[in-house]
């Protein structure tokens, strides 16, 4: 999701942060470089909620920070370290992991319900053709009658609910100064999520009125006499007729309807009960903040404002609104879908008194029938095979291990990985990973990030690393860590001003270059650039971006020295497209690029690419 940081300051003992300024949003990816453990610790903790704000704003996922316990489920901190699991706690823990989500929880029952009640209804149909028609038309009846009055109370529900927030926001922003900006965000929240809640609690509501108004499908005997007349009838072969002409098709159609109606019911009321924790933690919040401003103390956040009492009569009217529609349109609606049940199994009971019932292969029947057994999974065995698809998915080497013993530093960071997805953490920060890595797993775990990203647009990633080789992306904005503060940085400025920190141990000797000046003019080895932006002392050694370095001069304006390069194999450098190469005097260079080469190879060092001198 996302995570945001405005002029932040937090409540911690060993105070090491001036105001925290820090943003990153749906799909991105960001890396923060640290040289102290100690900021490193306290900005892990930060970011899980751990320290009070106490000034600015802390956004986790769109809300102000609640508390720690909320704001953990919200983000995941990945380290690395071996780790000693057997073999049956494994899989447990990982699907555990998976069932706690409660939209896959829902949707996997959802499935095992379709497909199990799919197969009842076909194999007690006893491959007549004829009712398997019925049943298939019953099924469209109801499925339809089913979704469509959702969709229709989900959209009058959302449509009030930008109504009554624009009224809510317009109200807060006009009371005046009585609140400071960051305290207006927090009561916008609080009011948002508290109208969002009960829209819940009305599709709550209307979902239960709606599987009051399915149950109802089930006892139709009343609604036609042919049964009865084929019991009381003199001709036997009528008679017999008399079971297959009980209303009991649609019962297996009716009855998993029901139940996936159900799961809708329970998933709302865990949605209720998660935001009614949030709201309690934002209420108390606020006043809190109110006591410390206006030393005032208030049991609730109503008595703040008098327009709440507008708000409230408009939630007032809407909710007659919805009884309305509970008890009147949805009966009538009811009533007609009832009537078509009633109508489309009569005609099949005229079928079968006419017998004119069409009978299927019964091999291919047998095979449907089997087919149909074989799609039918548990929520167990679908975490299974979610677990298999997600590791497919995200092309990543995790494997369940076969004994007891330690863990690879990767399988464990997958381990930490997937467990964060199936909780729906979408904000994942990942300390110190890649030092522990090879080059080649370090690769495969940046892929597995992008993957995600691509495939959970709410997800956004964090790197913490405390070396400059272990970034990603050098060409992207690097985020520094020191001396209180979070500053976006390039390649260049991290090497120039934080030499001792990152850039020595960076360049390892390398793009160091000796060099003369004389009359405004650079000589490094037998070429000259001209140079009048700054002085030099008459000799001495360069530094060089290697973000400024270029392979090819359609990449670049103005001067330059170009130099014979060979290219080498490079090592213990993260970025892909960082390479190495080395000249004649055996001078070597790191260069930033992804330009493709020839075998005879030149540098372009412009004026940009000189970072120090002495």
């Amino acid at each position: 999701m996302s995570i945001k940081l405005k002029n932040a300051t937090f409540l911690i003992k060993k105070q090491l942060y001036q105001e925290l300024n820090f943003e990153i949003k749906d799909q991105e990816t960001k890396t923060i470089l640290y040289s102290e453990v100690a900021q490193s610790n306290n900005f892990k903790k930060i970011l899980q909620g751990y320290y009070p704000l106490q000034a600015g704003s802390f956004k986790v996922d769109g809300y102000d920070m609640v508390n720690k316990n909320w704001t953990k489920r919200k983000v995941a901190n990945i380290t690395p370290g071996d780790k000693l699991i057997k073999k049956w706690p494994e899989k447990l823990w990982m699907y555990g992991s998976l069932l706690v989500n409660s939209a896959f929880y829902a949707n996997a029952k959802e499935n095992y319900l379709d497909a199990k009640y799919s197969h009842l209804n076909l194999a007690s149909s006893k491959n007549n053709q004829t009712d398997l028609e019925m049943r298939n038309n019953v099924e469209e009846i109801v499925d339809k009658f089913v979704k469509t009055s959702i969709e229709i109370e989900t959209n009058w529900l959302d449509e009030f609910f930008e109504q009554i927030s624009a009224f809510n926001n317009k109200s807060i922003d006009e009371s005046g100064d009585a609140f400071d900006p960051r305290m207006k965000v927090i009561i916008k929240d609080y009011y948002k999520l508290s109208e969002k809640t009960r829209n819940l609690v009305l599709m709550e509501t209307f979902l239960e009125s709606l599987w009051d108004k399915v149950y109802s499908f089930l006892d139709l005997n009343s609604a036609c006499s042919c049964e009865y007349n084929a019991k009381r009838s003199k001709q036997r072969s009528e008679k017999k007729l008399a079971k297959e002409l009980a209303f009991h098709q649609q019962s297996y159609v009716i009855r998993k309807r029901l139940k996936i109606i159900d799961i809708h019911v329970r998933q709302t009321k865990r949605q209720i009960y998660r935001n009614n924790f949030v709201i309690k933690s934002l209420n108390k919040q606020i006043l809190k903040s109110v006591f410390k401003s206006h030393k005032r103390k208030l049991k609730h956040i109503n008595e703040l404002f008098q327009w709440n009492e507008i708000s409230r009569d408009q939630r007032f009217e809407f909710k007659k609104k919805q009884e309305k529609m509970y008890y009147d349109a949805l009966s009538d609606e009811a009533n007609t879908i009832r009537g078509k049940i009633v109508e489309r199994m009569h005609r099949y009971h005229n079928n079968l008194l006419n017998g004119e019932i069409e009978k299927g292969n019964p091999q291919e029947f047998k095979e449907q029938v089997q087919s149909l057994k074989t799609k039918i999974q548990t929520v167990y065995q679908q975490a299974g095979q979610w677990i298999d698809d997600t590791i497919k998915e995200l092309q990543i080497s995790f494997g369940f291990i076969k004994t007891t013993f330690k863990w690879s530093v990767l399988n464990t960071v997958y381990f930490k990985f997937l467990q964060a997805m199936y909780l729906k953490k979408d904000n994942l920060v990942f300390s110190d990973i890649f030092s522990k890595l090879s080059n080649s797993e370090a690769q495969e775990l940046l892929q597995a990030t992008e993957i995600l990203k691509n495939c959970q647009t709410k997800t956004s990633v964090i790197f913490l690393e405390d070396e400059l080789s272990n970034v990603p992306k050098l060409e992207k904005p690097i985020y520094l860590l020191s001396a209180g503060q979070i500053v976006p940085k390039t390649l260049g400025e991290i090497i120039i001003q934080h030499w001792d920190d990152f850039g020595a141990k960076f360049l390892a000797g390398k793009n160091k270059i000796k060099y003369t000046y004389e009359n405004k003019h650079l000589k490094i080895g037998d070429k000259k650039m001209k140079i009048e932006d700054f002085e030099l002392e008459p000799a001495g050694v360069l530094v060089l971006d290697p973000s400024k370095l270029y392979l090819s001069k359609k990449d670049f304006k103005g001067d330059y020295i170009s130099i014979e390069v060979t290219e080498t194999k490079i090592k213990n450098y993260l970025d892909k497209n960082l390479r190495s190469f080395i000249d004649q005097q055996g001078n070597k260079y790191l260069v930033l690029s992804s330009e493709p080469v020839d075998k005879k190879i030149k540098i372009y060092i412009t004026k940009a690419a000189l970072l120090k001198f002495n």
